[in-house]
């Protein structure tokens, strides 16, 4: 997934979303992954924001972690219960 195009000259507004290699690389917190990215944390937490909302990360304390396509009931670490 492209990051959104806007702005002067259509340049993309901050990295383009990757499915996790730096997560696949060990690299879970905020800070480390933005120092990696070399961009500001808030960027990251934006981000992964979009990433949770698509349904291919979750939040696990102050880490981040990739759903296994198994994990349908979870979302950002808390399973769902059907009523």
């Amino acid at each position: 997934m492209e990051a959104k195009t806007g702005g002067r000259g259509g340049q993309p507004h901050g990295p383009p979303l990757h499915k996790g290699p730096i997560i696949e690389a060990g690299v879970t917190e905020c800070d480390q992954i933005a120092a990696e990215m070399k961009v500001q944390k808030y960027t990251v937490s934006r981000l992964a924001k979009k990433a949770i909302d698509a349904g291919w990360l979750r939040k696990r304390g102050r880490n981040y972690e990739l759903v296994n396509p198994g994990d349908e009931g979870e979302k950002n670490g808390k399973k769902k219960v059907k009523k």
